[in-house]
């Protein structure tokens, strides 16, 4: 890593312009913490005047940073997202042991304060296996700011997916169960949320009126935009057709899938040679790797196998992830081990 060049804020506004005069509607700015970045306001402003809705995530920490709450609050966010992951006590001991940071109350003023200036605003719960007992506790303590700001909010449950984190914490990643008691939670109480918040998550077999909003042709029948509607870019320029998949797992995991299915993918003249060109923003066209990466074959001709002959899958259930069943089985089509179709 030490050899690759890092993308420039002169690179970032030409993908910007790049994905403008394509068509582009959004562009999202994640991290680690986005606003740390000395250009995130310059870039946001770019954003917008090239007509796209800038979106951020953050973790909602601006302690001694308040002048960045400030300039934050100037701009019209398509989404701004603050991820938190627990009640107080739950929140701290996961921040201390990855960031060294007590960081709770900081980060519920923050979400105070966007409400209260009618920011676009989603709180993303990160579900782990020793927080599913905080997520009734704190869906209620986001409804209770929704009412007092008088402002809706997005409260998006999400699981801990296992890229990108420290080792060790793989124990804590959500399970089939966990996810069946979640669901099976949020039916209960969902009545008593409409009016003042909205629950977004991905598992819910028990309510019938919570069907996705799918667009079966955009999506290519399988309701996951991956290699079809977006793409992310990291901090090399380095593209992830897959967002979640963290860059350590990404390469390895796409290319021990065409080893496996060298026949399959041939067909499509997809090999381990060519996957990865026009691959990098610092020296392609960003029209080039959108029409010509081999990447965007890849993940847009897979089906999901293991929901195929479920009569939830698309009615409301959106199916399994292509990254998880990857981890776990070395396939994108089979192997996601969140499904609880089997506990009901």
């Amino acid at each position: 890593m030490k050899n690759k060049p890092l993308l420039t804020k002169e690179a970032i506004k030409r993908l910007i312009n790049e994905v403008a005069s394509m068509g582009g509607m959004w562009i999202r700015l994640t991290g680690g913490e986005p606003t740390l970045n000395p250009d995130w306001e310059e870039i946001t402003k770019y954003i917008i005047k090239k007509g796209m809705a800038p979106m951020l995530y953050s973790n909602g920490n601006f302690y001694k940073r308040e002048n960045t709450l400030k300039k934050i609050l100037k701009y019209n966010w398509g989404e701004f997202r603050v991820t938190i992951a627990g009640s107080k006590q739950t929140h701290e001991s996961l921040r201390i042991a990855r960031t060294g940071i007590v960081n709770y109350d900081e980060v519920i003023k923050t979400i105070k304060t966007l409400s209260q200036n009618r920011v676009n605003l989603k709180v993303n719960y990160t579900l782990l296996k020793n927080n599913l007992c905080d997520v009734k506790k704190m869906i209620f303590e986001i409804k209770k700011i929704s009412i007092e700001t008088k402002n809706k909010i997005v409260f998006h449950i999400g699981p801990l997916r296992p890229f990108g984190i420290p080792k060790g914490i793989e124990s804590l990643l959500p399970t089939a169960e966990d996810f069946f008691i979640l669901s099976k939670l949020i039916h209960e109480i969902q009545g008593k949320l409409r009016k003042y918040l909205e629950v977004d998550y991905d598992f819910n077999l028990f309510d019938k009126q919570h069907k996705r909003e799918i667009a079966p042709k955009m999506f290519n029948g399988d309701c996951c935009g991956v290699g079809k509607l977006a793409l992310a870019v990291n901090c090399f320029g380095e593209i992830q057709i897959c967002g979640i998949m963290g860059s350590n797992f990404y390469v390895p995991g796409i290319i021990n899938m065409i080893k496996k299915e060298e026949k399959i993918f041939g067909k499509l003249g997809i090999n381990k040679k060519n996957i990865f060109d026009y691959s990098n923003v610092i020296k392609d066209k960003f029209k080039d790797i959108w029409f010509k990466s081999k990447q965007f074959d890849f993940f847009s001709k897979y089906e999901k196998l293991q929901c195929k002959s479920c009569k939830n899958y698309l009615k409301n259930c959106k199916g399994m992830c292509p990254a998880m069943a990857l981890y776990y089985s070395g396939n994108m089509r089979y192997g996601d081990k969140s499904c609880f179709k089997h506990l009901m």
